[in-house]
């Protein structure tokens, strides 16, 4: 193996409700963040895989109303370089004709609201790995 690359296919959904209980408008500044990690190996790219966040975005908001705020995100072109530490340790399992290479991964979601009652309402990814890698014969 001399070469390789993980693509990274990504869909990510954070939902936050916000809502004004107390008797004066409030005004806040919100955001979302989605943060993408490789936990376990992640010295096996040269490459960050990106995180990614709402705008941030000034709410206000009347007593006793309520509103939520999206935040999406679409990787269908992340791309992670290997580095040396992969390409030695898939090569090793081809050597030994047995064995195993990890990646582990971890997607979390962060959020910012203000004085607002609420948080966070729903949080999905859905996430496709798929390696790619050159060799010669």
């Amino acid at each position: 193996i001399t070469a390789g690359e993980l693509g990274i296919l990504q869909s990510s959904t954070v939902t936050i409700f916000l809502e004004n209980q107390q008797s004066e408008p409030i005004t806040g500044i919100v955001f979302a963040q989605i943060i993408n990690e490789i936990t376990v190996n992640p010295t096996y790219f040269d490459t960050a895989w990106p995180n990614a966040s709402t705008d941030l975005a000034v709410v206000t908001l009347n007593p006793s109303f309520s509103t939520t705020v999206t935040s999406d995100q679409r990787a269908e072109d992340v791309n992670l370089v290997a580095a040396a530490p992969l390409l030695t340790a898939v090569n090793n399992v081809v050597a030994a004709g047995t064995g195993d290479v990890t990646v582990t991964f971890d997607v979390s979601f962060q959020q910012a609201i203000g004085s607002f009652e609420g948080g966070i309402d729903e949080a999905f990814s859905s996430v496709s790995f798929i390696f790619a890698f050159e060799y010669t014969v």
